[in-house]
C-alpha cells in the first residue's frame, strides 16, 4: 500500500510538472511573436550549450521569463491603457519590457531554484520517506536519504550478549525476536565474526582452541551461551547477531516499513520596492544625442538591469548566511608551505577542497545531490581559473553576477565582493538534489510592479516593485570555502 501510494505521489507531482512545462513552453510561443523584444525567447529555449550537452537551463530561462510576462499581463489588464501611461509613465509594453529584462538577465535560476508563482499564496509539492517503526538501526520519524540503516529493511537482528571485562569468559542473554532461523546465527567480538551456529544448536569458531566447553543456541527460545578459551579485553563488545522469519504472522511487527507523504510549503510572497529617478535634462540629453531614440526605453533597460542584478546578489546574500551554519572549509594558497613546487600545480588541489565539501554534505545527509554550482568571489575565481579543467565562459556581460565558466564541467559563477554577498577569497557551493523538490532554497515570483511620476520640477521618480519570496529546505546543501594567502592572483 505504501508503494502505491508513493508511486501515485510521484506520479502526481510529474504530471504537474509536465502540465507546467507543457504551458511554460506555449507561453514562450506566445511571446515569441510580439514588439516588446522577447522574438528570442523562442530560440532561448531551443537553445543548448555544447559543453554540457543540453538545454534545459535555457529552456527553464525561457519558460520562467514568459511566466513573468504572463502574470504581469493579468496584472496590467487592471488598468486601461491611459491610466497605465498617465499613472505609470509608460506604455503597458514598458512595464512588460522591465519585467523581461529582469528576468531574463537574471542567473538566480541557474545558481538556485527557481518557479514561477501563481499566486501570493502559492506552495512547493515534495515526497518525503520516512521509518515508521524504532527497530534495529532505525528511528521513527528518521529520512530515510538522510540516515545509514542496512539493517532495518532485513530480518537481521544484532543483540548484546555483554561486555569483556578483562575476567569475564563466558556469555550469555536470551534473543528478543524468537524462533531464530538455523544456520543464521553469527558471533561477534568487538564487531568482528569469530563463530557460527551449525544449524543444530551449537556455535563453533573457525580458529582452533577460540571457544571452549558448551556453546549453544536454542532457536526457539533464543537462549545463546557462550564461553571464550581466553577473557574477553576490558571493554570489548560481544554480540549476536541472527535472522528471524518475517513470514510468520507473529513477527510481523518486526517488519520494517516506510511512510511516503506529500508535503507542502507555502509561499507569502510580498513585495521588494526599487525607487528611481532621472532629471528633465537627462532626459534631454539622451533623445537629442541621437545614441538612443526614447530616454524611458533606455531607463526601462537600466532598471530592468540592475532589477536581474539584485535578484542574483539577493539570493547570494541569503544562501551565504545559511552557509556559514555548516562546517566551513579552508584553502592555503600559500604553495611552498604545503609542500608544492609551484603555484600553479598547488592551484590544482583546489578541486579536491571542493570535493571535501560535497563529501561533508554527503556524511551529513547521506547524499550529496546531482549537481553543483560555484559562486566565486573575484580573487577566489581568478585562483579557480588555474586549474587545468576550467574553461573559460564569455557568453555573460562582465557585470553584476555572471557566468564566468565551467571547473569540471560544472559551472562558475562571480559576483562583485560585499558584506551582502561573499568575500573576495570565498567560494560559495550549491548542491542539487537528486529527486524533486531536493534543493536548498527555492525562489519564488510573482510579478513586477512599475509605476513613476513626473513632476514640476522636470524630474521623473518611479518604484519598481517584485513580488516574490523565498523558502529554505535543506540548508545543509549550502557550503563555504575560504581561501587564505592569496597573494599572487
Amino acid at each position: 500500500m505504501n508503494e502505491l501510494r508513493e508511486r501515485a505521489s510521484q506520479e502526481e507531482m510529474q504530471e504537474k510538472r509536465q502540465a507546467y512545462v507543457d504551458r511554460g513552453l506555449s507561453l514562450v510561443e506566445k511571446w515569441s511573436s510580439n514588439n516588446i523584444g522577447t522574438r528570442k525567447l523562442a530560440e532561448l529555449a531551443l537553445r543548448s550549450d555544447s559543453s554540457m550537452n543540453n538545454n534545459h537551463v535555457y529552456q527553464e530561462k525561457a519558460i520562467n521569463t514568459a511566466y513573468a510576462l504572463e502574470k504581469q499581463e493579468r496584472y496590467l489588464k487592471k488598468f486601461r491603457e491611459d491610466t497605465v501611461s498617465t499613472q505609470f509613465g509608460t506604455r503597458p509594453e514598458g512595464v512588460l519590457m522591465v519585467a523581461r529584462i529582469g528576468v531574463a538577465n537574471s542567473n538566480l535560476g541557474r545558481m538556485f531554484t527557481e518557479m514561477q508563482l501563481n499566486t501570493t499564496d502559492d506552495a512547493i509539492y515534495y515526497v518525503d520517506a520516512t521509518i515508521e517503526q524504532s527497530l534495529r538501526d532505525g528511528t521513527a520519524g528518521q529520512k530515510i536519504f538522510e540516515n545509514v540503516t542496512p539493517r532495518y529493511p532485513t530480518e537481521t537482528e544484532i543483540e548484546n550478549l555483554g561486555t569483556g571485562n578483562g575476567a569475564l569468559t563466558t556469555f550469555s542473554a536470551t534473543m528478543s525476536v524468537i524462533p531464530l532461523v538455523p544456520y543464521k546465527v553469527i558471533l561477534l567480538v568487538g564487531g568482528q565474526p569469530v563463530g557460527s551456529d551449525d544449524g543444530s544448536g551449537s556455535i563453533t569458531s573457525s580458529t582452533s582452541g577460540y571457544l571452549t566447553g558448551t556453546n549453544t543456541v536454542d532457536y526457539t527460545t533464543g537462549d545463546v551461551t557462550v564461553t571464550f578459551a581466553s577473557a574477553v579485553a576490558s571493554g570489548v563488545s560481544v554480540d549476536i547477531e541472527y535472522s528471524f522469519n518475517s513470514e510468520l504472522t507473529s513477527l510481523q511487527s518486526n517488519v520494517g516499513t516506510v511512510t511516503f507523504d506529500v508535503y507542502k510549503k507555502r509561499f507569502h510572497a510580498h513585495q521588494d520596492p526599487l525607487g528611481y529617478k532621472i532629471s528633465g535634462m537627462s532626459e534631454l540629453a539622451l533623445e537629442t544625442t541621437g545614441l538612443l531614440s526614447s530616454a524611458q526605453g533606455e531607463l526601462i533597460r537600466r532598471v530592468g538591469d540592475f532589477h536581474a542584478k539584485a535578484r542574483d546578489e539577493k539570493s547570494i546574500r541569503e544562501a551565504k548566511r545559511w552557509a556559514l551554519g555548516n562546517t566551513i572549509r579552508t584553502f592555503n594558497a600559500d604553495f611552498a608551505s604545503e609542500g608544492e613546487v609551484s603555484d600553479k600545480s598547488h592551484a590544482q588541489r583546489i578541486w579536491s577542497t571542493i570535493k571535501d565539501v560535497e563529501a561533508d554534505v554527503y556524511e551529513d545527509l547521506d547524499r550529496a545531490g546531482s549537481d553543483m554550482k560555484i559562486i566565486a568571489g573575484s580573487k577566489a575565481l581568478v585562483y579557480l581559473m588555474k586549474h587545468e579543467r576550467f574553461v573559460e565562459d564569455n557568453t555573460q556581460p562582465r557585470s553584476g553576477c555572471y557566468l564566468a565558466g565551467r571547473l569540471n564541467g560544472y559551472e562558475v559563477f562571480t559576483v562583485p565582493a560585499s558584506s551582502n554577498t561573499i568575500a573576495v577569497n570565498e567560494i560559495l557551493v550549491n548542491f542539487q538534489g537528486f529527486q524533486d523538490g531536493d534543493f536548498s532554497i527555492v525562489y519564488g515570483f510573482l510579478t513586477e510592479m512599475v509605476a513613476d511620476l513626473k513632476y514640476p520640477d522636470h524630474n521623473t521618480e518611479g518604484n519598481l516593485a517584485v513580488v516574490w519570496d523565498k523558502m529554505v529546505v535543506e540548508k545543509k546543501y549550502l557550503r563555504l570555502i575560504r581561501i587564505e594567502n592569496l597573494t599572487n592572483v
